[in-house]
C-alpha cells in the first residue's frame, strides 16, 4: 500500500479560501475497489476521518498536523501540513484495525463526500435492514 498526499492547491468559494490535497493510493489489496485511486481532500475531511475512526474503533488514531489560523496559505505552512496529513494516513494504514475500517478504505479509495462516507456502517456493525 502506497499513500501519498501531494499537489496542494488553493480554492476559493463565496464562503472563503481553503486548500485541497490530492490523495493518491496505489495498492494490491483486494479489499480496495481499485489498484490506483486519486481523490481531493480538505483538512476538515481528515479531521472528520480521525474523529470517525476513533469513535468507531474506540482507540486513538494518529495525530493530525496542527490547524493553523495564521499563515495557513504560506508555502512552508502548506508543505508542513501536507507532510503531516501524509504521515497521518500512512501511520493509520499500518494499524490493521484502521486499515480494515470500511470508512478508512472508502476515504482512501473513493471520491465520496463526507456526507456519503458518514452513512457507511462502522467496522463490525450490521447495516440496518
Amino acid at each position: 500500500l502506497d499513500i501519498s498526499v501531494c499537489n496542494p492547491r488553493q480554492q476559493k468559494t463565496i464562503r472563503g479560501k481553503f486548500t485541497e490535497y490530492e490523495v493518491v493510493v496505489k495498492t494490491n489489496f483486494s479489499f480496495f475497489t481499485s489498484a490506483c485511486s486519486v481523490s481531493l481532500r480538505r483538512y476538515s475531511e481528515f479531521e472528520w476521518l480521525r474523529e470517525r475512526l476513533g469513535k468507531d474503533l474506540q482507540k486513538e488514531p494518529p495525530k493530525l498536523p496542527d490547524k493553523y489560523v495564521m499563515n495557513r496559505f504560506d508555502a512552508a505552512t502548506v508543505e508542513e501540513r501536507r507532510a503531516g496529513l501524509q504521515d497521518f494516513l500512512r501511520l493509520s494504514a499500518v494499524d490493521l484495525e484502521f486499515l480494515c475500517s470500511p470508512v478508512f478504505q472508502a476515504f482512501l479509495g473513493t471520491t465520496l463526500s463526507i456526507s456519503s462516507l458518514s452513512s457507511l456502517p462502522s467496522f463490525g456493525s450490521v447495516p440496518p435492514a
